[in-house]
Formats: structure tokens, C-alpha cells, sequence
């Protein structure tokens, strides 16, 4: 928190200020505009900057800001390492400020799961829900909920170098455990949850592949990763055939297997990504087949328009009635094809059901054919959003 003195009147004692402050950062100026409103109105100082670069420029480590909201996909510094900076022993003051990352990456997934994933504490799909926001702001601010750190499990019967990873680990903000054989992952496994497990491949028990091969049938969610003091490639090609996310040779830097790591998740979390892609695909796909199935074999004339009233689909019925190809009429008014004594009827009745958001009465109109002839219809409009 900042602190200002004030100077009060006469008789009356020095009292301070205090300024919550909270940094938003995201490359789109709309969010920047919506977030910072959201924040002001909680009664936030707000920073906003465009990048992750000019955030971590701005900021003070003397007086880190209170909370910071920052997007995932920005250019320079994307929303993966600005979170991991933040968390590292390099800006060691900006450790326990409350990460709030609102996205529209992961919408769909597990809060708690994205969160603890990014090294934030809370996780915000966008476009966000004003209340969700504001609720969510106020509970890091009261210091809830506490951040899930991602767990690592590292199995070497190298005490010295298990030691050595697991304080690297928790340096950068993991919960991480050391055992030394492989009948103690094993138990561990049993106990606790963990996001990714470090195997040396020579164990005093068991192989690490071997126990590899065990951990895998137990848990789906978790990435393995593979390490020996072996030159020979073919460990590295076995285990990578067996679903390991990466394989190092010793010696090697704790910080490197940290990168892997972090590369791990971001590829777990890009590949879950792509499955619900595919699946929303399926599912528009089939929608769309529903639709046209249901439109084309009605008898009643059937449009789609945009809220201008321009066309952006017709149905063969409304095509043939009236004898337009579609062509002629994608993109154009559908007032041009009402006749011109019922066009401002028809105009303040799409205006007041557009106002309104709801479907409008009955209402007898004539149509124009390409012929020159009219048409009299029975009209009914149907307003379509992302709720319907």
C-alpha cells in the first residue's frame, strides 16, 4: 500500500491516504479501457500499460503495486513469462502481488488449474462478467483465495542434486518434493497431486522408465520428464516414444529444467487448447447442418439479418416466393423489398424489437417480387444473441 501525508486544518492531526494501486496490462486499448473502469470503480489506482516490458520498467520494487491483471497472448513478453517473471528470485518484490489474469485463451478450463498452471492467483475468462471481476479483485486484495503452486516431484538417488532441484523449484514458486527411490514416488504419487515428476533413469529399485510406465496409467494430467548421465540417444528416443515431455543429460543448469518445464505446460495447455477447437468446430458444424436442414425444408419464408436489416441468409422458400437468386440479395436492405406504403411500419417495428430484445408481434406486410408483383406476408421477428 502508498501512503500520502495530508495536512488538516488548524486543531485537527496529520492522517494519510491510502492509494490501492493496481497495474493492468494487455496490448488491446479496449481492455485496457474496460479492466481500468471495472478497477476505478472499486476504488483502485490504476496503471496501465501495453506491454509487459513497460510494466516491469514502470514499476517500482520499492513499492510494488497491490494487484496486477494482465493478459495472456501480447507481443514482446507474452502473459506466460511476465507471470513467471514475477514469480522468479530476480523480482523477488513482485513475488507476493496478487496476479489476476484475464483472458480469453482458456475459457472453458479450470480457474484454479489455469491459475496455478501461470503462477497467478486467480484466472478470469474474457469477455469478463463486471460482478465476477469486481468479486474477484476484492477477494486477492482481502488476500484469498491462496495461490495453488504447481507441485514437481523430483526422483534421483542423487540426495546432493535432489536437494539442489527442489530448492531451484521452489525458488520459482513451485511446491516441490525430493525422494530417492522409486518405491517412494511411487507412495508420493499415491498422496499427492503433482503437475510434473523429474525421473533419473538409473533408480536403486526400478528403472526410471520403468517407473515412468507405472505413474503414467495413474494420472493423465501430469508431464514426465527424464534425465541420465548416459550419452547413448537411444534412452532419450524411448523415452520420448513413451509420452515423456522432455529428456536431459547430466550435468545441466536447475534453470534449464525449469524451461522445460514451463515449455511442458504451455504445450499441455496449447494442446487442450486445440482439443476444444476442434470440438467447438464440431459442434458449429453440426449446428449449422441442424440449421440448414431445418430452414431449407420449410415452407414459410425465412431470413437471417444483420441489425441494419441487411440480409445475411435466405432460405430457398423465400428465394423461389419472391423470385430473387440469393446473390441479388446478400448484403442488401430488406426495406428495399417492402412496399413502399408499409416500409416505415415495417422500419419502426425491427427498430422497437431490436430496443426491446424480444420477438415482435404479427405484422401483415407487402413484399416486392423481382417481377414487380407483391406479395402479402404475415411477418414475425425473431431477435438472436449469445443467450438465445
Amino acid at each position: 500500500m502508498r501512503n500520502e501525508p495530508i495536512d488538516m486544518n488548524h486543531d485537527k492531526f496529520h492522517s494519510t491516504i491510502a492509494r490501492t494501486v493496481a497495474v493492468v496490462v494487455n496490448d488491446d486499448l479496449t481492455q485496457i479501457e474496460l479492466l481500468s473502469g471495472l478497477l476505478a470503480k472499486e476504488g483502485l489506482e490504476v496503471q496501465p500499460f501495453s506491454s509487459a516490458t513497460s510494466a516491469l520498467q514502470a514499476m517500482s520494487q520499492a513499492a510494488p503495486p497491490d494487484l496486477i491483471v494482465t493478459d495472456l497472448y501480447m507481443p514482446g513478453i507474452d502473459g506466460w513469462r511476465f507471470c513467471r517473471l514475477l514469480r522468479s528470485p530476480e523480482y523477488a518484490p513482485f513475488n507476493q502481488t496478487p496476479i489476476l489474469v484475464v483472458s480469453a485463451t482458456f475459457a472453458g478450463e479450470v480457474p484454479e488449474r489455469i491459475a496455478a498452471d501461470l503462477g497467478a492467483n486467480a484466472f478470469l475468462p474474457s469477455p469478463v462478467d463486471g460482478r465476477d471481476f469486481a468479486e474477484q479483485v476484492r477477494r486477492l486484495l482481502r488476500g484469498e483465495p491462496l495461490r495453488k503452486f504447481p507441485r514437481v516431484l523430483i526422483v534421483d538417488d542423487d540426495a546432493a542434486l535432489a536437494g539442489l532441484l527442489k530448492e531451484s523449484f521452489e525458488a520459482h514458486g513451485y511446491q516441490a518434493d525430493a525422494v530417492l527411490t522409486g518405491r517412494e514416488a511411487q507412495i508420493s504419487f499415491q498422496t499427492s497431486r503433482y503437475d510434473f515428476v523429474i525421473i533419473d533413469q538409473h533408480l536403486p529399485d526400478i528403472t526410471g522408465d520403468q517407473l515412468l510406465g507405472i505413474l503414467q496409467s495413474h494420472c493423465g494430467e501430469t508431464a514426465f520428464l527424464g534425465m541420465t548421465g548416459d550419452s547413448s540417444p537411444d534412452q532419450a528416443l524411448a523415452w520420448m516414444q513413451r509420452g515423456a515431455a522432455a529428456f536431459v543429460r547430466k550435468p545441466f543448469a536447475p534453470q534449464y529444467l525449469i524451461e522445460l518445464c514451463v515449455r511442458a505446460r504451455r504445450e499441455r495447455d496449447l494442446l487442450r487448447l486445440q482439443d476444444r477447437l476442434e470440438q467447438r468446430t464440431r459442434e458449429l458444424r453440426h449446428s449449422e447442418a441442424m440449421f440448414r436442414s431445418i430452414t431449407e425444408n420449410a415452407f414459410d419464408l425465412m431470413a437471417l439479418l444483420d441489425t441494419s436489416g441487411r440480409y445475411l441468409y435466405c432460405n430457398d422458400t423465400y428465394t423461389e416466393i419472391l423470385g430473387y437468386l440469393p446473390a441479388e440479395l446478400m448484403g442488401q436492405s430488406c426495406f428495399e423489398l417492402v412496399h413502399p406504403e408499409d416500409r416505415e411500419r415495417a422500419k419502426q417495428t425491427f427498430k422497437d424489437a431490436l430496443a426491446q430484445g424480444k420477438v415482435t408481434g404479427a405484422l401483415e406486410l407487402r413484399l416486392l417480387c423481382r417481377n414487380g408483383q407483391c406479395k402479402q406476408i404475415l411477418h414475425h421477428a425473431r431477435i438472436l444473441n449469445e443467450e438465445a
